[in-house]
């Protein structure tokens, strides 16, 4: 169960990194707060 989080955790993160280089640094900051509000 720890370790679904923890892939799940990574997977959001890898998918902001793509967002942050695809959108730029804006998207990804909103897309940070998005997370952090849902955790």
């Amino acid at each position: 169960m720890v370790i679904s989080v923890i892939s799940y955790q990574l997977s959001v993160i890898s998918h902001q990194l793509s967002v942050s280089v695809i959108y730029g640094h804006d998207s990804s900051a909103l897309l940070r707060g998005h997370y952090l509000a849902d955790d």
